[in-house]
């Protein structure tokens, strides 16, 4: 037999409520959304200069950059994957 428990702080449906998760990924500098051999696809949190050093790249900005740009960019800023 099964039994129902009702919960009063559930959330209301069609409601949504940020989990730690969500949190975390807004608050690094980019997250990593795919990698496609030598090139990786990031999405930028907030603004910041790529390691070639002209292109800045505001937030809200999705940019394909090669492996070692990569790897040295992940060096200097938080970034979490997006998958």
């Amino acid at each position: 037999m099964a039994t129902i428990e009702l919960i009063k702080d559930a959330i209301k449906r069609g409601e949504y409520k940020d989990t730690t998760l969500d949190q975390q990924k807004k608050n690094v500098d980019f997250l990593l959304q795919s990698i496609d051999g030598k090139y990786y696809t990031i999405w930028m949190n907030k603004k910041i200069e790529l390691p070639k050093g002209t292109e800045i790249y505001s937030e809200k900005t999705a940019c394909i950059v090669g492996k070692r740009s990569f790897e040295a960019f992940a060096a200097k800023h938080s970034w979490a994957t997006d998958f």
